[in-house]
């Protein structure tokens, strides 16, 4: 069967029309692998230390062991099914650090979840921004390390958690 130029204009319409009622295809759709969970988690990072950069406030620095803990904490609520500072299991967060032998004086953890968001990074640290305690935290310059790390569900949600460290 042969197709005129009228019908494919035609149903190039029709899935124009298709793709505008229905909207494509968003960020919970797909899942994020490995390399683009670490890349997400560097941006929030870079993001957080821009912010303070630009109130005075020195950089935190990566943790690698904080950020190993803090990817823990993100995979476990969406595992197991919580949103929390409080995981069931293993406690708060200074429990869950001392569990794993980080020494800590002081520490803070901030946690954000999302599905169908383009840009993650972004709307977790404005969000974070936009909440009291979450920006008490951004900002609070007795901090010197700092730990990031991000899961995805299957279904596309995703858990970013940045914890804090002196």
């Amino acid at each position: 069967m042969k197709l005129n130029e009228s019908a494919i204009k035609t149903a190039c319409v029709i899935l124009f029309a298709a793709a505008m009622l229905f909207g494509s295809p968003t960020r919970s759709a797909l899942t994020l692998d490995p390399r683009e969970l670490a890349d997400l988690e560097l941006q929030v990072h870079q993001q957080i230390n821009r912010i303070r950069s630009q109130k005075n406030i020195p950089a935190l620095a990566i943790n690698e062991h904080l950020r190993a803990e803090a990817r823990r904490h993100a995979e476990n609520m969406i595992r197991r099914n919580f949103f929390s500072h409080e995981d069931p299991e293993r406690g708060g967060l200074s429990e869950r650090l001392d569990s794993v032998g980080i020494n800590w004086m002081r520490c803070a953890e901030n946690i954000y979840r999302e599905n169908g968001i383009t840009n993650p990074s972004q709307d977790a640290v404005k969000a974070w921004m936009d909440s009291d305690s979450h920006r008490t935290n951004i900002l609070d310059g007795r901090f010197k390390d700092s730990g990031v790390g991000a899961a995805m569900q299957s279904n596309g949600t995703l858990i970013i958690v940045q914890e804090f460290l002196r």
